[in-house]
């Protein structure tokens, strides 16, 4: 998944930006921010919501929003172990970092993973989070962030709005 933002065309616009004295959770410094868009115009499903009010998302519909999936507690137990398993070797052979990074051996151990998650009782179309909608939210702002942080930036929600999208940097 690709954010589609032209990061070379922000750096520019934040280089040309005025340092604004900032508050933050690290205590007084000085930023540069950059206006990228809104929630609805960025995100897949161009929808804003909240975990605990979430009335606007369509439920998943291999798992009607449960998140699970139907089968024997026995065999999910199993396949939970497994995945832990998969999870402590790929960390062992060095392939920790983004689940979705190319290279197909880190690509087998997802998809495998995956496989097993579905057959544990998690569902494996919304990844348990009984959202379709939901899930590729979340990977978009995995991959927003990680854009981001490749070219310096952090991602900073509007403080009147929190539906706009700032590209954040920070002078340390």
């Amino acid at each position: 998944m690709s954010t589609g933002l032209n990061w070379s065309e922000i750096k520019r616009e934040i280089e040309h930006a005025q340092w604004e004295e900032d508050e933050g959770l690290l205590g007084e410094g000085k930023v540069r921010r950059v206006f990228i868009g809104t929630v609805m115009s960025l995100f897949p499903s161009g929808k804003y919501y909240t975990p605990w009010a979430n009335s606007n998302l369509e439920l998943c519909p291999a798992c009607h929003g449960t998140g699970e999936t139907v089968g024997n507690s026995r065999r999910n137990k199993k396949w939970r172990n497994a995945i832990c398993r998969i999870a402590n070797l790929a960390r062992k052979r060095g392939l920790t970092g983004s689940k979705y990074a190319s290279g197909p051996l880190n690509g087998h151990y997802y998809k495998y993973a995956l496989r097993r998650v579905y057959e544990a009782g998690v569902c494996g179309y919304c990844d348990g989070m009984g959202s379709r909608e939901a899930l590729m939210d979340e990977l978009y702002r995995e991959e927003l962030e990680e854009e981001a942080s490749n070219h310096g930036l952090s991602i900073e929600s509007g403080e009147g709005d929190p539906c706009d999208l700032f590209a954040v940097e920070i002078d340390e």
